[in-house]
């Protein structure tokens, strides 16, 4: 009792009692290691395991320093009991038969019979405890689980395999036990894709055992016997969750190097079990056929219909709920994988979620969306539907899912407007275009932040198209500028990304009418001074707020740089440009590659400003050293090739510095770094394999950058020193070219 006090001590005490958690810690380790034959020991064990079940929930750090300790009891008290795959026994069925005699009188029971009785009973409370706790345990620390789940799951064929969460989940006795294995199981391989992707069962000539080999066997046998569970189980709880447990593994499992596709042997046996009566079960089968096609599973649905029929007939009414969702999750699915077979059944599926979008239940109108979304997704990107069905859906449907009380509806009804293909809006009439627009702007004020996120998106998705940006008044643009900077400091981190990455795009819509057509003039359009401001602000929030922002941010930035006025650059250049430029260096030198990468392009867009003023301001010298720090420091080559972009921009050598001499001076500094970088790009020490394929690009755009400010210099400045650099390039390019033999 002590020990599950303990425990439950430690419920909900959060990371402010982390200290008492590692004193409770403390003191039930040694209990673990206990001896089971004694009965008191025993429970003192099975309270062990229950009371670090709950402490493990409750503090996921609080197992990381014992983990090998740790599996070493789980080993041992949850594969206790479990008859090997390989010995004969009864089946699930003869031992669901045996729980249905009929029992007379106590009298056909021996004491000795009671006593084994209260045994297995007790023996299952702490195995199951055990289970439990390494489910908890496989939640808290998955990673530092992987090398010892060969004590949990052999990976060595063997005629009489050791004991496993497979033969526990399928041979012990009790359902409890079985139901605690699987979930254990599930544990175990959710999250564990990029675990399992190097599973290969391939023929390989090496005289050992790899790791790929060991995954693959692992795998196989984890496939076989939920299969073969699951093609025998008769308790309804117990299928219902080894049918889930074959999702989990369908969805994290790769099966490009497996020699033999276990999908379809999953598929055969979930679906022969649709049948049963029990909504659990119905559900678990819909959703693990939805896993299934969401893992590239080749179907023919030209031939066959079966998936669709069996969606669209789980989808009535007349269903549970969650078989309604499961079935309309499958159809989302289906509309995701392959899109033409919901095209080619369109009027069947048009019922069910037309049926779906009126009823009364928040989830089933919501599934219904999700679909209708997941299809129109695949639509836009295949273009195989006429503009006439953008119009009925928009009209018929959309236009009252955004008017929906629940908020995931309006959600995703503000998606569906976002993916409707720019040629196709550009059919509409002029009337349903300004629907399209109102109702996004309408619904980036919404209450709901998933809501305003996705409208956001919407309006940055609708700011690129052609026909918006052909509007000789642009006030969907100018309206858009009004409401985006507002939201890019809005409470929520999803609403920030999106408004950020709205703004950056409408700013670069803006640079593209810019060039499209000199003779209009964005001020008089109503991008005036204030409404500068105000997306400057913005884009500075963005560009110091999450990593997730800041690349949106940056971007922002160069592009709002890019289209100021010559007066606003002039006034502000040592005041708001100057903390814009400071901003934007401080993501050149650290932070996320796309951050880093945005802001060399976003410097890139501020020096094509013909009247930017760098050369004549004191954070001149700071922006070329970030970007040489950058060309030849960053491990990410793609980040080297954005600043040595940038250094080919500057168009005279004032930009450099003023007075000329002293610009020149600068240039030639940015000359040898230039050299220096070139020098430096088969320098692979603390460069990803990935970066590699992108040498050449590098040495390409340092030759172009080079040649670029040589020429800026004029052949009059050309100096000893700058021959030299020059020999030095003309060196590599020797060095680098093919050998003779």
């Amino acid at each position: 009792m002590a020990i599950n006090c303990f425990g439950n001590l430690c419920v909900k005490t959060g990371s402010k009692g982390f200290g008492m958690q590692m004193q409770v810690f403390g003191i039930i380790l040694p209990c673990l290691a206990e001896d089971t034959t004694d009965d008191g020991t025993y429970k003192v064990v099975s309270s062990g395991l229950r009371a670090l079940q709950l402490l493990v929930n409750e503090n996921k750090s609080i197992v990381q320093d014992s983990v090998p300790t740790l599996v070493a009891y789980l080993q041992r008290h949850c594969l206790s009991g479990a008859q090997p795959q390989g010995r004969s026994g009864p089946s699930v069925g003869e031992r669901q038969a045996k729980r249905h005699w009929n029992v007379n009188s106590d009298s056909e029971f021996s004491d000795g019979e009671v006593v084994g009785s209260k045994l297995k009973s007790k023996d299952g409370r702490l195995q199951q405890n055990a289970l439990l706790c390494l489910q908890a345990m496989a939640k808290a620390v998955p990673k530092q689980l992987y090398p010892y789940w060969n004590k949990f799951l052999p990976d060595i064929p063997s005629a009489h395999p050791a004991p496993s969460l497979i033969s526990v989940m399928r041979h012990h006795e009790l359902p409890k036990v079985r139901l605690a294995a699987c979930a254990a199981l599930a544990a175990l391989l959710d999250g564990s894709k990029q675990y399992l992707s190097v599973a290969d069962d391939r023929e390989t000539k090496v005289s050992f055992t790899s790791l790929s080999q060991k995954v693959a066997g692992q795998l196989k046998d984890v496939h076989l016997g939920l299969v073969q569970a699951v093609d025998i189980e008769v308790q309804p709880v117990l299928l219902a969750q080894e049918i889930r447990c074959l999702s989990v593994l369908v969805k994290n499992c790769t099966y490009d190097r497996l020699t033999h596709d276990y999908r379809a042997d999953v598929q055969r046996v979930v679906l022969k079990r649709l049948g049963q009566d029990d909504f659990a079960i119905k559900s678990a089968v819909l959703e693990c056929s939805a896993a299934l096609l969401d893992s590239d599973m080749q179907i023919d649905f030209a031939s066959d219909h079966s998936l669709i029929d069996v969606a669209t007939a789980h989808a009535s009414r007349s269903e549970h709920l969650s078989v309604r969702v499961a079935a309309l999750e499958l159809l989302r699915s289906i509309a995701r994988n392959a899109v033409g077979a919901i095209r080619n059944n369109w009027e069947a599926t048009e019922t069910v979620f037309k049926d779906g979008l009126s009823d009364g239940k928040d989830v089933i109108r919501a599934a219904s969306m999700k679909m209708l979304e997941q299809f129109a997704h695949g639509c836009s990107a295949e273009a195989v539907v006429e503009p006439a069905w953008w119009e009925s859906i928009l009209d018929r449907y959309v236009q009252r899912g955004v008017a929906d009380p629940f908020y995931a509806v309006r959600s995703l009804s503000c998606d569906w407007l976002s993916h409707i293909p720019s040629d196709v809006f550009a059919t509409f009439s002029t009337k349903r275009q300004f629907a399209c627009l109102t109702l996004a702007l309408g619904m980036v004020q919404d209450d709901d932040p998933t809501v305003r996120a996705a409208a956001c998106r919407t309006l940055g998705v609708y700011v690129a198209y052609p026909v918006i940006l052909d509007d000789q008044d642009m006030l969907f643009l100018i309206d858009v500028a009004t409401t985006i900077p507002q939201y890019v400091s809005d409470p929520n981190l999803n609403v920030r990304i999106r408004a950020s990455w709205a703004l950056a795009n409408l700013c670069d819509a803006f640079i593209g009418i810019g060039q499209r057509d000199e003779s209009v003039s964005l001020e008089d359009a109503g991008l005036g001074e204030g409404l500068i401001l105000e997306m400057v602000r913005a884009g500075l929030g963005a560009a110091k707020d999450n990593d997730k922002c800041r690349s949106n941010g940056v971007r922002a930035l160069g592009n709002i740089v890019r289209i100021c006025p010559v007066v606003f650059l002039n006034k502000e250049a040592e005041r708001l440009v100057k903390e814009v430029v400071l901003v934007v260096l401080k993501n050149v030198d650290s932070g996320t590659v796309k951050a880093r990468w945005n802001a060399c392009y976003a410097l890139t867009n501020m020096l094509k400003h013909p009247h930017f003023p760098i050369g004549r301001t004191s954070w001149t010298n700071q922006v070329y050293e970030s970007l040489l720090q950058a060309m030849k420091k960053c491990k990410n080559f793609k980040v080297r090739i954005g600043a040595a972009g940038a250094l080919s921009v500057p168009g005279k050598v004032e930009m450099f510095g003023e007075p000329v001499g002293r610009g020149k001076s600068v240039l030639k500094g940015v000359m040898r770094g230039v050299v220096e970088a070139m020098e430096g790009v088969d320098d692979l020490e603390d460069v990803g394999f990935g970066e590699v394929k992108y040498r050449e690009q590098l040495r390409d755009q340092l030759a172009r950058s080079f040649a670029h400010l040589l020429e800026l210099l004029g052949s009059e400045d050309v100096s000893e020193d700058v021959k030299q650099l020059v020999v030095r390039i003309e060196k590599f390019k020797v060095q680098d070219g093919p050998t003779e033999t």
